[in-house]
């Protein structure tokens, strides 16, 4: 069941940078330097992270 929900290596240290860089005083330029390289995948790959987070919470809890 938590193979399902594991991010890919590939995607998953990308997210991370994305979520740190998001949060950092550069903002604007590291985030749109990133989205040369990413795209669109950021969407469906931040909504997975926060999906699977809330999988593991949920499930953590119960």
């Amino acid at each position: 069941m938590t193979e399902k929900f594991k991010l890919p290596n590939l995607y998953g240290k990308k997210t991370l940078r994305l979520l740190f860089n998001f949060f950092s005083p550069h903002f604007e330029t590291t985030f749109l330097f990133e989205l040369n390289f990413v795209t669109i995948e950021i969407e469906n790959y931040l909504f997975f992270l926060i999906f699977t987070l809330f999988i593991q919470i949920f499930r953590s809890s119960a």
